[in-house]
C-alpha cells in the first residue's frame, strides 16, 4: 500500500512538473508580436507615433481605403459638429495627405488620444480626447493660446462601437490593431453604414461579409531583415492572386518600431507607414486627467 501511494504521489509530481515546464516553454517562446498583442489586450500603454501614406503614380485609392476614410471622415464630421463654435476649428478634408503624429495612452479604465495638427500661417494645435466613465471629453492646445488648454467640450456623437477603436488614434493604427484581433472584424453591419451603397450583383449581406474578410488577417511569414529587425507579415483573408492586403510589423529587440501596410491590385495601390517614436507598457497618468486650467467643469 505504501508503495502504491508513493507511486501515486510521484505520478502527480511528474504531471505538475510537466505543466510547469509547459508554461515555461510557452512563456519563453512568446514572440514580439504576441507581446504586442498582450500590450493592447491589457489596455495599459503609452505610444507616440506618426502615420503617413503614399499613393503610387498611376494608381488610385483602393475601395477598402476609400470606405475606411469615408467612415473616419464621418466620425470627424460628427465630432466637429458637436465641438465647433463659429467655425473656428477646422478638420482636414483628407487627413492622409501629410504625416500626422498621435499620442495614445490608457490605464485600463481611462483612455487618452492627442492629434497633432498643423494649419495655415504657422498654426499648431493639439486636439485632445479623454475617455472617462464612458464619456468623451475634448479640449485643445494651440500655439495661439500660449500653450494653455481651452474649449472643453463633451462629445456625444461616438457610438459604443466606435469609442474603443477611436482611442487608438489614426486610421492606420486602428487597422493594425484590427489585424491583431480577428474578433474585432465581426458585426460589420453595426460599424459600417452602407444603406446608400449599392454594387450590382452583390447583396448587402455579401458586402458586409467582404468587409469583415478584409479586416481578418493571418500570420504568413516572419524573419529578420538585413538591418537586424525582426518582422512578422500578416495578410488579409481577402488577399488572392490579383489582390494583396498585407501588414508587416517591425521589432527591434522586442520593441515595436514600425508598421507597414500595403494594399495592391491592378488598378490601385496605397502604402501606409506607422513610425513608432515611443512605446511603453506604463500609462502616462498626467494625460488621464483634465488639465488644471480646465477644472472639473464641462461645457
Amino acid at each position: 500500500m505504501k508503495l502504491y501511494k508513493m507511486k501515486n504521489i510521484l505520478g502527480k509530481m511528474c504531471v505538475l512538473c510537466g505543466i510547469v515546464c509547459s508554461l515555461n516553454v510557452q512563456t519563453a517562446t512568446a514572440t514580439p508580436l504576441d507581446n504586442l498583442r498582450d500590450l493592447f489586450q491589457g489596455q495599459r500603454y503609452t505610444i507616440l507615433y506618426e502615420e503617413s501614406m503614399e499613393i503610387s503614380n498611376g494608381y488610385e485609392y483602393s475601395p477598402e481605403l476609400k470606405e475606411q476614410m469615408r467612415q473616419a471622415q464621418q466620425i470627424r464630421n460628427r465630432i466637429r459638429q458637436s465641438s465647433v463654435k463659429n467655425g473656428k476649428l477646422q478638420v482636414d478634408s483628407d487627413p492622409m495627405k501629410k504625416p500626422r503624429k498621435y499620442l495614445i495612452t490608457s490605464d485600463g479604465t481611462k483612455k487618452f488620444r492627442q492629434d497633432f495638427l498643423s494649419g495655415m500661417g504657422g498654426l499648431e494645435e493639439q486636439w485632445c480626447y479623454l475617455l472617462d466613465n464612458n464619456q468623451v471629453l475634448m479640449y485643445m492646445y494651440s500655439n495661439r493660446e500660449k500653450g494653455k488648454a481651452s474649449r472643453l467640450k463633451t462629445i456625444n456623437t461616438l457610438s459604443d462601437e466606435e469609442k474603443p477603436m477611436f482611442f487608438y488614434g489614426g486610421d492606420a493604427m486602428q487597422g493594425a490593431v484590427r489585424a491583431l484581433f480577428p474578433e474585432l472584424s465581426k458585426n460589420a453591419s453595426k460599424r459600417y453604414n452602407l444603406d446608400n451603397v449599392s454594387i450590382p450583383g452583390i447583396s448587402r449581406e455579401e458586402l458586409y461579409a467582404q468587409l469583415e474578410a478584409n479586416e481578418r488577417y493571418r500570420l504568413v511569414d516572419s524573419g529578420i531583415t538585413q538591418e537586424g529587425l525582426q518582422y512578422y507579415d500578416m495578410e488579409s483573408e481577402a488577399s488572392n492572386e490579383v489582390h494583396l492586403d498585407a501588414i508587416r510589423f517591425y521589432f527591434d529587440d522586442n520593441t515595436l518600431v514600425k508598421i507597414y501596410h500595403v494594399v495592391k491590385s491592378q488598378s490601385y495601390m496605397h502604402k501606409q507607414t506607422i513610425q513608432i517614436h515611443e512605446i511603453s507598457s506604463t500609462p502616462n497618468a498626467s494625460y488621464l486627467v483634465l488639465p488644471r486650467e480646465l477644472g472639473k467643469g464641462k461645457k
